[in-house]
């Protein structure tokens, strides 16, 4: 049997290349928002923007947008950022927090197939962000540098 050296180099690079793709998703997961309390804030801006927010369907767009700002690994299948699911739970009323992680599991797919849903989150989440900019709560610049 022959030593096969290129097979060292090839290591190497692959680990470069896996560390290299670490440290990005590490960036692309960091939170837009840490301070949780602006859950609560969020939900009262967008329960005013939506018709009948304790649908289902609006239920998800609120979850979306929150997992976006305050935990975007979350919707790639990664895990939520600590206290935020009670935090969702509270600002939605629901008493289950179980329900909270069970309507995130599908919102990447539901984002990416259905056409309406990616607008109205679009269009939700630019009033939303906005009028916390106008609050004084956040720095737009800031949530839409990705």
């Amino acid at each position: 049997m022959e030593l096969d050296f290129g097979k060292i180099a090839r290591i190497k690079d692959i680990q470069e290349r896996l560390e290299e793709l670490s440290e990005e998703e590490k960036d692309l997961s960091s939170p837009l928002l840490t301070d949780i309390r602006l859950v609560r804030e969020i939900y009262d801006i967008f329960s005013g923007m939506v018709e009948n927010p304790a649908s289902a369907a609006q239920r998800k767009k609120f979850i979306f947008i929150i997992l976006y700002l305050f935990s975007p690994g979350t919707l790639a299948g990664g895990k939520m950022a600590s206290g935020l699911r009670g935090a969702i739970a509270n600002a939605i009323g629901v008493k289950s927090h179980s329900s909270v992680s069970n309507k995130s599991a599908d919102m990447l797919f539901i984002y990416q197939h259905y056409e309406y849903f990616r607008k109205e989150v679009g269009r939700i989440f630019t009033e939303v962000t906005r009028r916390l900019e106008e609050k004084g709560l956040i720095s737009v610049p800031d949530v839409l540098a990705t």
